[in-house]
């Protein structure tokens, strides 16, 4: 039996099979994992899904309130709208022409949002459907689904009812007896405005250049990940929280993610071998993808020895839709070791520390750093204006 490692999108996908029962069709016997590669779930040669194990809960969903696709409240309504973007006071008003009785109202609030957060979404159409009922009279069921249309599946053989809005909708009416669905996503409205505001803003840039600044209409801007590198000691945290600073004093959300921080907190259970090295660094990656994701700066100083490392914190920042830019802090061993505020290279020398970076266990020097910093040979002053140039390069 084969084993296939799930991303985002595959576990929308999975959550979706399970909670609803969809066949999948023939084929291979498989494992499936999540990215970590814990099984999460069967699947048979006749398509059939058999959980291992419940998926990971997703905090950010406040489901008070809220029923799930299969409660049986939905197949008593009389028709849904369907939202993947803030609904709009129009788009409300679309649930009016539904056949009369109770109308489900469905946030999709799949794990590989890249525009609205699933919490935010289902939070605001709880909000509309709310609304909704005061003004008509008429019952609303607000619901959750694990699903987003801007995923795009590429490993499980799911059904075609869920390539697109209109499929969904046929799905959703098919499946749960409803009248009428509406799905209401990045709707043309959505893109009129924000090609009337980006029009408004040039042309008060051009009248006014030093005095405009950007307005928005609530979505937010891409975030950035800000991967410092290099050994211990070389200067990564004393730069990471001088640009903090500098960021933060030029208005960005920034959040700082100290490797030794995160060792004693999001991975303390973790040793010090390849493979805990790896790992940690990859939670970091992940953590920083999901503040990036919300617009938000994060700026992680972890040793990050290994090259794949990085790169699968690039991958998924990228991922995220948010900026990432690399620095390498190059300071020397024979510097580092020279300062060894903490004893570590001592400790390491006399063999009562093992795997450690730059004396008994590998430091691969990047070779896609976008900035480059000595700090036995630059000021802090200059390291930081070198990066924040940088920064600002890769907007």
């Amino acid at each position: 039996m084969s084993e296939i490692a799930l991303s985002a999108a595959d576990l929308d996908l999975l959550e979706l099979g399970l909670v609803t029962g969809l066949h999948l069709g023939p084929s291979a016997p498989s494992v499936l994992t999540d990215p970590e590669r814990t099984p999460v779930a069967e699947l048979s040669a006749d398509g059939v899904l058999t959980p291992l194990r419940p998926l990971a809960p997703r905090p950010e969903l406040d489901v008070e309130h809220v029923v799930g696709i299969t409660d049986p409240t939905v197949r008593g309504a009389s028709g849904a709208v369907v939202f993947d973007a803030l609904p709009t006071r129009s788009q409300i008003a679309v649930a009016d022409a539904l056949p009369g009785g109770r109308v489900a109202w469905i946030a999709l609030t799949g794990r590989d949002r890249r525009r609205v957060p699933a919490g935010v979404l289902l939070r605001a159409v709880r909000s509309a459907a709310s609304a909704w009922t005061a003004r008509t009279g008429r019952a609303a069921i607000v619901v959750a689904l694990p699903w987003s249309l801007d995923a795009r599946p590429v490993r499980l053989p799911m059904p075609a009812v869920l390539d697109g809005a209109d499929a969904l909708a046929a799905w959703l009416a098919s499946s749960f007896d409803l009248a009428g669905t509406v799905v209401l996503g990045e709707s043309d409205e959505h893109r009129a405005l924000a090609t009337l505001e980006r029009g408004a803003l040039d042309a008060a840039r051009a009248l006014f250049p030093s005095e405009v600044l950007p307005f928005h209409r609530g979505e937010r801007e891409s975030g950035l990940v800000l991967l410092f590198t290099g050994l211990s000691g070389s200067g990564k945290s004393t730069l990471a929280r001088a640009v903090a600073a500098a960021l933060s004093g030029g208005g960005a959300v920034v959040s700082v993610l100290d490797g030794d921080e995160v060792r004693q907190l999001l991975s303390s259970g973790l040793g010090f071998d390849e493979a805990g090295r790896v790992l940690n660094v990859r939670r970091i990656g992940w953590v920083a993808a999901q503040i990036a994701a919300v617009g938000g700066t994060a700026i992680a100083a972890p040793i990050a020895p290994f090259a794949a490392g990085r790169a699968e914190v690039r991958r998924m920042a990228e991922e995220s839709g948010a900026r990432f830019v690399l620095v390498h802090v190059s300071t020397s061993l024979a510097v580092c070791e020279a300062r060894d505020r903490k004893g570590l290279y001592a400790a390491a020398r006399a063999g009562r520390i093992t795997d450690f970076t730059g004396i008994s266990s590998p430091y691969e020097v990047p070779t896609d750093a976008d900035v480059t910093i000595d700090t036995g040979s630059t000021t802090v002053d200059d390291a930081v204006a070198a990066v924040l140039a940088a920064v600002g390069g890769s907007a």
